[in-house]
């Protein structure tokens, strides 16, 4: 479908934007996962939310479209012929334009990525700019696992491992197609890369999973995973394929323009081995608290509206390999306010 093909469709459905920001759900998982059968069920179990749907197949034809069901066809946008996380980018971004030039009226907006796509850069788009910001809310990251095959594909694929370290919310599937033993050691994996929520199924059912409105980047689900990562976990190091999670927290207040000056280059010179970052901090030259998310090579700081209190901490969690994390510490304790 061209890009040409895309405007004519959502200039067919127009209507008018509600008000409030439509809320986005990424849908990432490996290659055979059954992220388009999570899709299905998620579509019935919300039977009563508008939704809009964007699928992207690596190929010149996308199959998956065929298999989605429940949801009326004209909600669905296809993205073929490459990989939404690089050579179809800027054809999301032209959809997403449209979205808001045409008002179409929704209330969620699922994107499902290929099997090999990073999220990351599909997470960038939402963190960025003011504009799409403006229309559109990050709301999660889910990654569907296959319990048959992960164990095989996260050592073999730098791809899978990416998923991992960008998602909110891991759910393993097929677990009937393994044992108690297996089932632990991707459990272990799992818990070094996310500490909030990790659920099991079968054939993708998302009974009883929290799906849609998960506000995993509001503020104070930020706040919650901070202390989360900040307890340690016990995982079997010989899967860990050299990921890491490191956790730093400071009483003092950081130097704003040192930190933004620091962070910018820190995430230039280290975006291929630390890919994510997030964490609250306080500054000296305000007394309010701030959000900070950087995605491979860039970031977004923002005010919020608590205010910085006296045992406030400023934290920050590192997630990749091969992170030095004395010289971290020794970078942000000399941005300190003395």
């Amino acid at each position: 479908m061209l890009i040409s093909q895309f405007h004519i469709f959502l200039l067919s459905v127009l209507k008018k934007m509600k008000s409030k920001s439509i809320s986005v759900t990424i849908i990432t998982g490996f290659l055979g996962s059954g992220k388009t059968t999570l899709l299905n069920n998620i579509i019935a179990t919300y039977n009563d939310k508008k939704i809009i749907v964007i699928e992207n197949e690596f190929g010149e034809t996308n199959i998956d479209k065929k298999l989605i069901s429940n949801v009326d066809s004209s909600k669905i946008i296809e993205l073929t012929n490459g990989c939404i996380c690089c050579s179809v980018k800027n054809e999301l971004g032209t959809v997403l334009n449209s979205l808001i030039i045409s008002g179409t009226e929704c209330d969620a907006l699922i994107i499902e990525t290929t099997g090999i796509a990073d999220p990351g850069s599909i997470i960038k788009m939402f963190l960025g700019g003011d504009r799409v910001n403006r229309y559109f809310k990050l709301d999660s990251v889910i990654c569907l696992i296959d319990a048959k095959n992960f164990l095989n594909s996260y050592k073999e694929y730098k791809e899978a491992q990416l998923q991992l370290i960008h998602s909110d919310l891991f759910i393993i599937n097929k677990i009937d197609l393994v044992n108690d033993n297996e089932l632990h050691k991707i459990e272990s994996i799992l818990k070094e890369f996310n500490k909030k929520e990790l659920c099991k199924t079968n054939f993708a059912k998302v009974d009883g999973i929290e799906i849609l409105e998960r506000n995993v980047y509001s503020k104070s689900k930020l706040s919650n995973e901070l202390i989360l990562y900040s307890e340690p976990v016990a995982v079997e190091k010989n899967h860990s394929q050299a990921f890491e999670t490191i956790h730093v927290s400071y009483k003092q207040n950081f130097k704003k323009r040192l930190f933004l000056f620091w962070i910018e280059q820190f995430i230039h010179l280290n975006s291929n081995n630390i890919p994510r970052i997030k964490g609250v901090v306080y500054f000296a030259e305000s007394d309010k608290q701030y959000v900070l998310q950087c995605v491979n090579d860039s970031f977004q700081l923002y005010e919020t509206d608590s205010y910085k209190e006296s045992d406030a901490l400023s934290e920050i969690v590192f997630i990749g390999r091969d992170i030095n994390n004395q010289l971290i510490n020794e970078a942000l304790e000399s941005l300190i306010s003395k």
